[in-house]
This record gives C-alpha cells, structure tokens and sequence, in this order.
C-alpha cells in the first residue's frame, strides 16, 4: 500500500527546533510522542500542544549520533541500532541494560550502510533491520538472524532507512522522490 500524504489532513504541526532520528510511540501504538534528536543521549516527550519534555537521559554507552531509538513492545526497555550491529538497551529511565550482537551482522551487502545501520524497529519479539538493497532481516533477541526477505519497492528515495517504523503491525519507509512524499507500509505477517 502507498499511502500519498497529501491525501490526509494535517491535525497539528509544531516547531521544536530539533533534528530528530526517531519520533515514536510505545510498540507502534498509543498516543503519547517520544523522541530522539541528532546526537542526544536525551529521549523526550512531545504533548498533544507540542510541548516538549524531558523523560529520560540514556546512559553510556549511548547511542551512535544518528540512531533512532525506539520502544520494545512492552514498553520496558528503549532500544537501538549502532554501525558493527549492536543493539543498545536501556530501561525506561535510562540505565544501560547489556548490549546484544547481532550475530552476522554485515555479511548482506548493505548492512553497514549509511542509514541501514542505524535503525531498526522492534517487533512481534524481533529485532527488525533492512539493507540498503531492501533486505529485511528479523533477528531473535539474542541477536541470532531468524530469517531475510526482499521487500520490493521499499527503498526508493533518499535516505528512506531514516524513516523506518512501525505502526500497527505494519512496516512504514517515507519516501521523498523530490517533487512527492510517499509512504510506503508492508503487511510482513508479525
């Protein structure tokens, strides 16, 4: 499904002045905001007003500069991606919890990639990634890949593993041809 955005209506717009990796809710659900700025080891709430608040400081080691953080599906632990594969985990109020490795990580040709290594989504109980050649990999939460697959289409503009999510049991990419912004969501069977 492409989901064009001019055919929705814009319910608010704020300016918070931030250069954000990650704006995400608890397991791609509810209504509360959470975000991540470039380079921040700070994750913050933004209100319905677009107010926004700091919730927790993630402790060292912190993520890489340019990764998104988001929730596991309990909501019990903050999660992210750094280059050479390593997922970082804190609790919710910011203390480190031990890394995991995923293990073969860099061996599918765009792993290591500018943006394909930094973010990732979580899950249906696995860690998510994509290549910048649309591989999508699920890996075990002891980082063990379970399984890959081609998503066809998914990475077509600039920069579109920037925008990796989920909600609502779907995977989303924003896609930014020059001209149109494009959502595109896949149905993965999680």
């Amino acid at each position: 499904m492409d989901a064009n955005l001019a055919a929705f209506n814009v319910l608010a717009s704020y300016q918070t002045n931030r250069d954000y990796r990650s704006v995400f809710t608890k397991g791609g659900e509810g209504a509360q905001l959470y975000s991540r700025a470039y380079t921040s080891a700070t994750i913050e709430t933004i209100d319905v007003n677009g107010a926004v608040t700091t919730f927790a400081t993630l402790q060292a080691p912190v993520p890489d500069s340019e990764s998104s953080v988001v929730w596991n599906e309990a909501g019990t632990e903050l999660v992210a991606l750094s280059p050479g594969g390593t997922v970082r985990r804190w609790q919710a109020d910011g203390t480190a919890l031990p890394s995991v490795t995923l293990t073969g990580w860099g061996t599918l040709t765009g792993e290591e990639a500018y943006g394909a290594n930094s973010h990732l989504v979580v899950i249906s109980g696995y860690y998510l990634t994509i290549t910048t050649g649309n591989v999508l990999s699920a890996w075990s939460k002891d980082g063990t890949r379970v399984k890959s697959a081609t998503l066809t289409g998914a990475l077509t503009g600039q920069y579109p593993n920037f925008t990796f999510s989920h909600a609502n049991k779907k995977l989303w990419f924003g896609d930014w041809n020059g001209t149109t912004s494009i959502w595109r969501s896949f149905d993965v069977g999680l």
